[in-house]
């Protein structure tokens, strides 16, 4: 059995002779690999495995040097890739979120309650502060019946998708049914009441 101070030794002695000759360290490691396929690639995922976010950071600094050397060619590159592995990418997605369906799931759920306000900034812009000003401001009531919400929805204009107030969910649902148009609004109100000015 070696001692540790030759084993020390016969290391310091290979890590010269490689240092020495890289080119025969390349020859000597590309017919290993050639003859064990399976034991390379074991190795290399390995290493990825160790070395992911080193791998990473490289990739970051060597594409920000690429985009600020040639930006337009790097666009072009980027374009090119995304048509070139799109049914890949697809396949694997579609593959990916089969196999962890649940666990996604629950993931959103579990981003939905810690971070309640996400949905309303995502879609209408609302900051949590904003949204509770608005609110405050309607004195917690619907902006259409003035009752007291407890289901509140953000009502916004589908054109131009500004935030007009918040309203309680069936008149929210009721602006939707009649699409948003005035007209349509008028006609419903001509139908329920077509003679308004009639006493009773």
């Amino acid at each position: 059995m070696e001692s540790e101070k030759t084993i020390v030794k016969r290391k310091a002695t290979t890590a010269k002779w490689q240092k020495e000759h890289p080119e025969r360290v390349k020859e000597i490691q590309a017919r290993y690999l050639a003859a064990h396929p399976e034991a390379g690639a074991k190795a290399s995922a390995k290493y990825r495995a160790a070395h992911l976010e080193e791998r990473r950071e490289a990739d970051r600094e060597a594409g920000a040097q690429r985009r600020a050397q040639d930006p337009e060619k790097e666009r072009e590159r980027w374009a090119a890739d995304r048509i070139k592995h799109r049914e890949h990418r697809k396949e694997y997605s579609a593959k990916y979120n089969a196999a962890h369906r649940e666990e996604q799931r629950l993931a959103a759920v579990r981003y939905r309650t810690e971070h309640p306000g996400f949905k309303r900034q995502y879609l209408y812009g609302l900051t949590p502060e904003e949204f509770a000003a608005r609110v405050a401001l309607q004195d917690g009531r619907c902006a259409v019946c003035q009752e007291p919400m407890t289901k509140m929805c953000v009502d916004h204009d589908h054109d131009t998708g500004l935030v007009r107030g918040i309203l309680c969910s069936p008149c929210n649902s009721g602006l939707g049914m009649f699409r948003d148009d005035p007209e349509r609004l008028v006609a419903a109100l001509i139908y329920l009441d077509p003679e308004p000015n009639k006493e009773a």
